[in-house]
């Protein structure tokens, strides 16, 4: 059994009042001894001090890491939090960005659609003659996108025909109205065109002048343009000048990127002497 501050001190003392004092020697051991006896007592109570001190630092420290650990909890919390936050805001900002694109879509498609019924209301005005009854004007045949020289010519004559008698002079217009006309192939071409356009890969068209040169140059076959040309050197006037126009102009409507000037030589070569 460990004895304790107390128990020492008395035994000290009762040590020291039960031996006789024989000598000024054995008075200066006792008088140690108690020296000795009172600073132990003052150590261990300083002892007890320094346990009890560091027992309410040791309490004080586990409160502090237990309030630690709460911030830490917290802390990560609210990062989850804002982590969750900028998600949903990405999330937010992306459909508002979709939003507007979309806004921005259905405006140019209610632009085209206003447009597209200007035209209307614009051909049909021509043709109703603004509510006075007169024969409608015809329209050309549709263009598919054939490679026939005749064909393309025959569309692109008719269509010039269309325009001038519905007296469009707004290029814009021209190219709206021409662009309706036409289907499969070349519907499919135009569509592509306009798409670059958008993009900047091609040149814009602004007028039927400019669509009727791209059409050219697209769907004009260079094999047919050959065999063309070189009909149109060995045509010859053998009957009257009337059925020799008929017969050069046939061909020459092949030749859609033949310059005037060499058709006019090509006719005069041609002529009788």
């Amino acid at each position: 059994m460990v004895e304790t501050r107390s128990q020492r001190k008395k035994k000290l003392v009762e040590m020291a009042a039960g031996s006789q004092v024989g000598s000024s020697h054995e008075t200066e051991t006792l008088t140690l001894m108690e020296k000795i006896v009172w600073r132990m007592g003052a150590i261990e109570t300083s002892w007890e001090k320094e346990v009890e001190l560091l027992t309410k630092e040791r309490a004080t420290n586990l409160k502090l890491r237990e309030e630690f650990d709460e911030l830490r909890t917290q802390h990560e919390y609210t990062d989850l939090m804002c982590t969750q936050l900028e998600i949903r805001v990405k999330e937010v900002e992306e459909s508002r960005d979709q939003g507007l694109a979309k806004i921005v879509n259905l405006k140019k498609t209610l632009e085209d659609t206003r447009n597209e019924l200007a035209v209307v209301k614009k051909v049909v005005g021509h043709n109703s003659g603004g509510g006075v009854p007169h024969k409608k004007i015809k329209e050309p045949e549709s263009y598919d996108g054939t490679r026939k020289a005749k064909t393309l010519g025959n569309f692109l004559w008719d269509m010039e025909q269309y325009l001038e008698r519905l007296n469009l002079s707004d290029g814009e217009t021209q190219v709206k109205v021409a662009a309706q006309f036409l289907t499969k192939d070349a519907k499919m071409w135009w569509r592509r065109r306009v798409d670059q356009i958008a993009n900047g890969s091609a040149d814009d068209i602004t007028s039927w002048s400019d669509l009727k040169q791209a059409l050219q140059t697209h769907f004009s076959p260079q094999d047919d343009t050959w065999e063309a040309r070189t009909r149109i050197k060995y045509i010859k006037q053998t009957g009257s000048l009337q059925a020799y126009q008929q017969e050069f102009s046939s061909v020459a409507l092949e030749l859609l990127n033949m310059a005037e000037k060499d058709k006019v030589f090509n006719f005069i070569i041609g002529l009788k002497p």
